[in-house]
């Protein structure tokens, strides 16, 4: 939840109170664009600051920090650079929707990442249905994780799921539920 700043704080001190051991990512993205509470990109940068401040001083506790980034070709891409360096600033893990809308662009942009030098083994990619090898080859490369949502990607036919994918390029995945 990010559509405002109470939402954040009331999303992170709900994981807290639980007593799970989870990783808080907290989004990059406008959730609600036409009611936007954040007002610029640098504004939700300068939020999860704040809530790294607040929240995050120990990298070691029960409840860590995150970051699930906005989808990289669906910002200028100077915001895509920030929101990757505030994460790695603040040694946040990262998730990202990669690769898995047939036919749009919103969810691509491996080769323009690998070509800065900001993949890594702190971003977990979640689904991948539609990358080709040479971008499976570029995420294997940069140590970068993989999540399988497999019930999503079936419901929402973005094909099968990228075990095999996977499997020939040596990535060991998780599963999620995206």
């Amino acid at each position: 939840p990010n559509n405002t700043p109470d939402h954040s704080d009331a999303a992170i001190e709900g994981i807290m109170v639980s007593g799970v051991r989870a990783v808080h990512c907290h989004g990059f993205f406008e959730s609600s664009p036409a009611a936007t509470q954040f007002g610029t990109h640098a504004d939700r940068l300068h939020d999860y600051r704040r809530l790294v401040d607040t929240y995050f001083s120990d990298p070691d506790a029960r409840v860590t920090r995150g970051v699930s980034l906005s989808e990289p070709l669906g910002l200028p891409w100077p915001d895509t650079i920030n929101e990757i360096t505030t994460a790695r600033d603040h040694g946040a893990l990262m998730v990202n929707h990669t690769g898995c809308v047939w036919g749009s662009p919103l969810t691509f942009g491996i080769p323009e990442l690998d070509a800065l030098d900001l993949l890594g083994p702190d971003i977990v990619h979640v689904h991948g249905n539609s990358l080709t090898d040479e971008e499976w080859g570029l995420i294997a490369r940069s140590g970068g994780k993989v999540s399988i949502a497999v019930e999503t990607e079936l419901n929402m036919g973005m094909g099968r799921p990228v075990f095999d994918a996977c499997r020939r390029h040596g990535i060991a995945p998780t599963l999620g539920a995206d």
